[in-house]
């Protein structure tokens, strides 16, 4: 999420944007330690899905990488933090709207308009049985 804002501040020529920076050193809002709990992605060693994929009674895995272009939110990219992060509301406790409020207010300063656009990437990973 901080990618997009950040390519969203340099197009629009905003070269300060420390007002984004959530940073792991004063952890405003997740707390001491609260990094691997509120992480998102796969788990460190975790095997990927092909890899599963390949050790069922499936055939081969088919890789479809796409790329498409996409507008966000500060709605969306709550939903995004909340859904790539299962333990965030966990560790945000009752700071969760406050938490919100601060965000809203800092992507605000960055684009009025509330629209984050960029070109996401995505995989499929597909097979059916042989």
């Amino acid at each position: 999420m901080l990618r997009v804002a950040a390519r969203v501040a340099h197009e629009r020529g905003v070269t300060d944007v420390r007002f984004l920076r959530l940073s792991a050193e004063d952890n405003a809002w997740l707390g001491p330690g609260a990094g691997p709990r509120a992480a998102a992605g796969r788990l460190s060693g975790a095997p990927l899905h092909e890899d599963v994929l390949r050790e069922t009674p499936f055939g081969e895995p088919r890789v479809v990488n796409v790329v498409k272009p996409h507008a966000w939110t500060t709605y969306t990219l709550l939903g995004l933090l909340y859904s790539s992060s299962l333990q965030l509301r966990e560790v945000l406790g009752s700071r969760t709207s406050d938490f919100e409020r601060d965000l809203r207010g800092r992507l605000t300063r960055l684009v009025p308009n509330d629209r984050f656009e960029e070109d996401i990437e995505f995989t499929i990973i597909s097979t059916k049985k042989i």
